[in-house]
Order: C-alpha cells, then structure tokens, then sequence
C-alpha cells in the first residue's frame, strides 16, 4: 500500500505543474522508476485513476521505465549489475573487489507529461 502515499504526492506535484503551465488535460505520465523502488505499477495506475477523478488528470496513462540497479567498481572502474538476492557473491565481476557504490536503481521522478494547453 505504499503505492497509494507516493501516487497522493506524485498527483500533488502533477496538478501544481497542470495549474503552473495552465494545462487542460493530462493524458500520460513518464515516470523513471529505479529497481530498488518496490512501487507496482499496476497499484500506481490503480490509486491514479481513482484519486485523479474529477481533475484535469483524470484517464490519464502512468508510463513506467525501470532503471536497473547497477554499481561502478572503486578499483577498477567496472559497471555492473548484482544479484542481491541469489547466493553468488557481492563482487565486482571483473577484479573481485567488495568496494563499489551504487550509481542506478533509486530513481523515482517525472521524465515528461503529455498534455493539452489552453
């Protein structure tokens, strides 16, 4: 159900930037979405529709990219991606280093809006 507060502020921000550009209709919404954000789109669309009943947000379509979560060796500059949840080990697949940060996979913003002017 953590979908529904995040989908509350997401229609918050749509409608200030719908009153902002003085927009009619929005008909789509991009979202980039990292893989670490456990949000299901299904839900996100779901609690859209019903809380964006009566605005100018009504029917419109969440479209959803998802970003892997990816990391950059500190030693040798390799990027990759980890099974964080298969019994293999946490290492960089090039040198075997345990040093790496995290550069892809907490995303969560609005990419672009489809919309209709005045």
């Amino acid at each position: 159900m953590h979908e529904l507060a995040v989908t509350r502020s997401l229609l918050q921000i749509l409608l200030q930037k719908v009153e902002e550009e003085h927009l009619q209709k929005v008909t789509r919404v991009f979202l980039v979405v990292g893989a670490m954000q456990n949000y299901e789109d299904v839900w996100m669309q779901r609690y859209f529709d019903k809380l964006s009943t009566g605005t100018p947000l009504e029917g419109a379509v969440i479209d959803v990219k998802r970003v892997p979560l990816r990391f950059r060796c500190r030693l040798c500059g390799e990027t990759f991606t980890l099974n964080l949840q298969g019994e293999d080990p946490l290492v960089c697949p090039r040198c075997g280093s345990e040093k790496y940060d995290r550069i892809s996979g907490q995303e969560f913003y609005i990419d672009r809006i489809e919309a209709v002017g005045e």
